[in-house]
């Protein structure tokens, strides 16, 4: 499953979240619109130890999958993201899935979500340059 759900915070809502480089609780109020997405694609649970964070990281990520790459997230079964700086306040910082390593993905305002069950899922992040902030939610199975 991978899902782009577009606009989901306009660009005063992205630069609030931006300015909290860190962890959040799902409880806080700036989240709730970027829930509600996320439960309009999939069910997902938000007990611990899923979690959610703003992340600043110009040296970016190696190809990998939610889970770890020694498995420490095992119980990851949904990843979602949301670009909170505007494009062309940075360079580089494309997200890529492994199978479409040549579409760059941005999309500021609008979350990504993808399952942790698919190999085509594993995504890498090019390193950036300048304001690169990314809302990152890793969430487990739906609460029962």
């Amino acid at each position: 499953m991978r899902e782009y759900v577009n606009e989901v915070l306009t660009p005063v809502e992205c630069a609030l979240l931006a300015d909290t480089v860190g962890y959040l609780e799902f409880t806080d109020p700036r989240l709730v619109k970027v829930l509600a997405a996320v439960w309009s694609v999939t069910e997902v649970g938000l007990r611990e130890p899923s979690y959610v964070r703003v992340e600043a990281r110009p040296g970016g990520h190696p190809w990998h999958m939610d889970t770890g790459s020694s498995a420490h997230m095992s119980w990851c079964r949904y990843g979602a993201r949301i670009l909170l700086d505007p494009d062309d306040s940075f360079s580089g910082g494309g997200f890529y899935f492994r199978d479409r390593p040549n579409d760059a993905i941005f999309g500021h305002g609008g979350l990504l979500i993808y399952s942790n069950d698919e190999p085509a899922n594993e995504h890498l992040v090019t390193r950036s340059r300048g304001a690169r902030r990314v809302l990152l939610l890793f969430m487990g199975e739906r609460d029962g």
